[in-house]
């Protein structure tokens, strides 16, 4: 008896210093997590594109072109003899190499009408002696145009004319962005159908060849109405 009392008075004594030490365990306080920002990445330089080029003189330009007249008055004689009705201008454009010497030459424009003639004019000038650019190759452009006048022009045509000959043309293209420019002389041959008499193109690319012989086979096949009893000329771009 006396020892049953004295285990109910310990387990007493025991449940009152557990509640006097605040009962259940703490709990443990929660921190909030703070993330440290990842670190930057470094920014990657900016995409830089350089088309450095030399420079060649205006004045020296002009005067290596005009070195070209000898040439230029073959190329005109061939173009007269050819059809009396040409007449024209021509852009060129050359890249001159660090040596002064044509790395390739084209023509941006062309109204002249005949593809002979204006390659006569192209291969003068890739042979042609420039001014060593300064600072690398340079590129240059020079416009000319045929000295011959024929005494009564061909009829101007506006490009409507020849919309089905636009229309077959720009096909040839073949999704290149190049721009070309065509010209052709239409004379009369039947009472309801003319007949090209000339054709020329430029193109504003080097590797043009093919495009512009399909251009050519494309207006030359296409059929062309009648100008009447004089020829007619008719300048389109593609």
């Amino acid at each position: 008896m006396r020892n049953a009392f004295q285990l109910a008075i310990l387990g007493s004594m025991q449940a009152i210093l557990t509640l006097g030490c605040g009962g259940a365990e703490p709990q443990a306080t929660k921190v909030a997590e703070v993330q440290a920002p990842p670190p930057a990445r470094p920014k990657a330089p900016a995409m830089q594109m350089t088309s450095e080029l030399g420079f060649i003189d205006p004045g020296e330009t002009k005067k290596a072109f005009r070195a070209l007249d000898a040439e230029f008055d073959r190329c005109e004689e061939q173009a007269v003899r050819k059809l009396a009705l040409l007449s024209g201008e021509l852009k060129f454009f050359v890249r001159v190499n660090a040596q002064g010497q044509a790395r390739y030459a084209y023509l941006l424009e062309s109204t002249v009408g005949d593809r002979d003639v204006e390659e006569c004019f192209v291969n003068a000038v890739e042979h042609a002696n420039f001014p060593k650019p300064q600072g690398g190759e340079a590129e240059v452009t020079y416009r000319t145009n045929l000295k011959a006048s024929p005494t009564r022009p061909a009829t101007e045509w506006s490009a409507d004319r020849v919309a089905h000959l636009v229309k077959r043309a720009r096909n040839c293209k073949d999704g290149s962005s190049a721009r070309y420019q065509v010209t052709m002389y239409v004379g009369p041959q039947g009472a309801r159908n003319g007949k090209v008499l000339s054709v020329g193109v430029a193109a504003s690319e080097t590797d043009s060849d093919a495009r512009v012989t399909c251009i050519m086979h494309a207006v030359r096949s296409g059929g062309v109405p009648t100008p009447g009893s004089w020829p007619a000329k008719v300048t389109f771009e593609l």
